[in-house]
């Protein structure tokens, strides 16, 4: 009795021992699975933060190429703006300006050469003028018939010159503008008279 005692107490010793063993090497598997899904977790962790870190990246190029682009745009355009104002100040300052100077030099000239024109002819009116009264006064206190006849062939000729001196400056019509052409007739495109076919 004593014999089996030990014998069960030996068996169930050594199923102890067997099923500490069990449970130490389950609680030891359950320890390499935790750690071999802590470890791919992690590595899921850094593969998804390494392809967000490679998005972010792509976006800032992204970001950067059209930021390159839109300054390349706006340096071409203010180029392009500085050419166009330089060329019309160039233009203005360099062509229609000094031209423009010199048209206007040129009107002043030709008015102050006009006004100098007309105040001579108005000094010329004035004597001419001023001869006929003259011979007129004279004719009239003279009493011979040819003294008169020769003072009114005078006094003809100094009028004749009021004339020119007064009809000097004002220039003569244009031309009249020649006839419109006759109108054709195009009325009926049966009409064998239609000039237009």
């Amino acid at each position: 009795v004593r014999l089996q005692a030990e014998r069960l107490r030996a068996e169930s010793e050594v199923r102890a021992a067997r099923e500490e063993g069990a449970r130490l090497e389950a609680m030891r598997a359950a320890a390499v699975e935790r750690a071999r899904i802590e470890a791919e977790e992690r590595a899921r962790l850094v593969a998804m933060a390494a392809v967000q870190e490679h998005e972010k990246s792509l976006v800032a190029l992204r970001e950067d190429a059209s930021k390159k682009t839109l300054s390349r745009w706006l340096v071409g355009v203010l180029v392009a703006g500085v050419v166009v104002v330089g060329g019309g100040l160039g233009l203005y300052l360099g062509k229609i300006q000094p031209e423009a100077e010199a048209k206007e030099r040129a009107a002043a000239a030709d008015l102050e050469t006009a006004r100098l024109e007309l105040d001579k002819t108005r000094r010329e009116l004035a004597d001419r003028e001023a001869s006929v009264a003259a011979l007129q006064k004279e004719r009239e206190a003279a009493t011979d018939a040819r003294k008169k006849a020769e003072l009114d062939a005078r006094i003809l000729a100094e009028q004749k010159k009021i004339e020119e001196l007064a009809g000097r400056g004002r220039g003569r019509w244009p031309p009249p503008p020649p006839p419109p052409p006759p109108r054709k007739n195009c009325g009926n495109a049966n009409d064998p008279l239609n000039e237009c076919l």
